[in-house]
Order: structure tokens, then sequence, then C-alpha cells
């Protein structure tokens, strides 16, 4: 009888601890994207406001990406800071990422997945890329995609 309240405590405990993790990343506010990315665990929650610049490397499983909500969708854009055009977003042998809410902007390629990567994208605008997705080796489920001003620069 006087082990039940030990193992129910311990599995409050362990079930605490397993809760996904959320943070809020606000781009324009001094926080970035690469930074909190760089620190996340496997079955983080990042919302994310604000325009944040790339190359944004995921490599977490089971991380969601939330754009802000409202009227306008948060931006993931090319570097103005960059010589080169590079690609916005790339995703390397991470699967169970979802990515949405965002316009993905002025990059050489907007999303890049390899290595058995799988994704999902939601409620996303590719805006201004010169190729929209380049899948190597990869998966991506879509739902409400935009694309529009493609294969320019600017």
């Amino acid at each position: 009888m006087k082990t039940r309240p030990i193992a129910f405590s311990l599995f409050l405990l362990i079930a605490g601890s397993l809760q996904a993790a959320e943070e809020r990343v606000h781009c324009e506010v001094g926080h970035e994207l690469k930074a909190a990315l760089a620190g996340v665990t496997s079955g983080t929650t990042l919302h994310v406001s604000g325009t944040c610049y790339g190359p944004i490397n995921i490599k977490n499983n089971d991380l969601l990406l939330i754009g802000s909500s409202g009227e306008f969708n948060a931006v993931l854009k090319n570097s103005p800071f960059l010589s080169t055009l590079e690609n916005v977003v790339n995703i390397n042998d991470a699967t169970g990422v979802w990515i949405s809410g965002f316009d993905i902007k002025n990059g050489l390629t907007a999303i890049t997945a390899t290595n058995q990567a799988s994704f999902t994208l939601d409620n996303i605008a590719f805006i201004k890329n010169v190729e929209d997705l380049s899948l190597n080796d990869a998966a991506v489920q879509l739902s409400n995609i935009d694309s529009r001003n493609n294969n320019t620069q600017n």
C-alpha cells in the first residue's frame, strides 16, 4: 500500500519531464532563430514572430516551428548581408518537423531537405525565391501553400 503513492509520484515526475519544451523567438527584438535552433532538443515548439534571417538549419526531430498568427505571417528570408544568394531553410536528417505560418522569401531555394528528412509545411507563402523546394532523399506534406513572384531575385 505504501508503494503506490511513491510510484504515482514517480510517474508524475517522469511524465512532467517528458513534456515538450516551448520557446518564443521574437526576431525583431534581438532574438535570433539560428541561436534558438542551436539550443533546442527534439520535441521543442518554437513560436516565432518578426523577420528572421537565414540560412536556418534544422537538424532536430519532432520540431514545431510556428510563425506568428494574425494578419501577417512571420518571415524567414535570406540575409541581406550575404554576398551570394543562399537557401533560406535547410532540413537535414530530421523527421517529424512541422513548419507553419511563414512567408519564406528571397532565397536561392526557399527550403532544401536532404538525408531522409520528413516534414510538413502548412500555411506557407514562397515569395521571390529562385526555387521553392529542393528534396534529395526527403519527403514533404503540403497544406495551404502559396507561391508567387518566384524565379526572381530581390
